[in-house]
């Protein structure tokens, strides 16, 4: 939903954007054109960078691009304005084409660089990040347990489980894999044979001090 609705923004800017251009465009030369297409680019780039922030694909894991996303947003609204000031003064005739040039390729230049640097920088980050284990794998095994169980003293335990994982336990990457793996093991049925209170109980404790 909320990609339609930027979608349709990008639209409607473009479209008054060239409307805009048409009306005074009478008589113009190709530098005018030019601008405006300069111009519908450097829009495009952050209308680019702002749905990925808006609506990412993948929030809350260590080392994901997400972080990422808010510098490279504000960093292309930097390059943008000063790329537009660069073309103003051009205009004004206040500095020359070669100069005008020169300074939107070393913009652009630095701009992907940084931009680079950056996702290099959040990949590294990552390394590592993932774990055996997801908070869903927990989530899930639990709601499972619940819908079997009749025992109020088990669903209690379970409700307890899965509200600390739901909204307390940090992020499995942070966490002891050997001690998720014991906990993981002891809530899934092994033979068909369903997890005894006592299993709840010490998943629940090692899950706490993982």
């Amino acid at each position: 939903m909320i990609n339609k609705l930027f979608v349709s923004i990008f639209i409607v800017i473009s479209i008054a954007t060239l409307a805009i251009a048409i009306i005074f465009g009478e008589g113009q030369s190709r530098d005018y054109w030019y601008t405006v297409a300069w111009i519908l680019f450097l829009f495009f780039l952050n209308w680019l960078t702002s749905i990925a922030i808006v609506e990412p694909k993948k929030r809350g894991t260590p080392g994901n691009w997400v972080g990422i996303l808010p510098f490279i947003s504000g960093l292309t609204v930097i390059l943008s304005l000063s790329s537009l000031g660069l073309v103003a003064l051009w205009w004004a005739s206040v500095t020359t084409t070669n100069i005008l040039f020169a300074g939107q390729i070393v913009m652009f230049s630095l701009w992907l660089v940084i931009c680079l640097i950056a996702i290099i920088a959040r990949y590294f980050a990552a390394y590592g990040a993932e774990s055996e284990f997801t908070k869903e794998d927990f989530l899930k095994t639990t709601k499972n347990l619940q819908l079997i169980r009749d025992s109020e003293q088990d669903l209690t335990l379970l409700k307890e489980i899965y509200d600390y994982v739901a909204y307390h336990m940090p992020h499995p990457s942070k966490l002891d894999t050997i001690s998720l793996a014991k906990a993981m093991k002891l809530l899934e049925s092994e033979d068909r044979n369903p997890p005894s209170y006592n299993d709840i109980e010490r998943a629940l404790k090692i899950i706490k001090s993982a």
